[in-house]
């Protein structure tokens, strides 16, 4: 028996002879965070209305404090309505002033908040079309 578990053992010697010691893999760097993804913000406004409501206001104090904690470099605001007038354009313009003067007076930077001229998508009417869209890029 002893004779048996010697020549097993010189057999898986032999075997193990040519194989190659395996070293774990050397750590790899970690790869760079990724840029901070675009985030989007939406304050609805009454049909004709430009004044920033009690529900608006909740989401331009949400939008505030997220840039504080996201720190974007540009903060878009783009007004929309429904109708291709130039009273509906002003009527927009005028809702994207009043949210980037919000978030203005909330604390951000006024070189951050840069007001843009929107239009709404094709085929959007009544009070989906009734908003400012406010965008975080980096």
């Amino acid at each position: 028996m002893v004779r048996r578990l010697g020549l097993a053992a010189l057999v898986v010697a032999g075997l193990c002879a040519g194989c190659a010691v395996h070293k774990p893999p050397a750590p790899v760097a970690a790869a760079p965070a990724p840029a901070t993804p675009e985030q989007n913000f939406i304050v609805f406004f009454p049909d004709e209305g430009v004044d920033i409501t009690s529900e608006g206001q909740a989401v331009v104090d949400k939008i505030a404090s997220e840039a504080k904690t996201a720190n974007p470099a540009k903060i878009t605001v783009m007004g929309e309505d429904d109708g291709g007038t130039a009273h509906d354009a002003e009527v927009a313009s005028e809702r994207g002033a009043h949210v980037a003067a919000a978030l203005i007076a909330a604390g951000l930077a006024p070189s951050v908040v840069q007001q843009v001229v929107g239009v709404p998508p094709k085929g959007a009417t009544s009070i989906a079309a009734h908003k400012v869209v406010v965008k975080f890029t980096s």
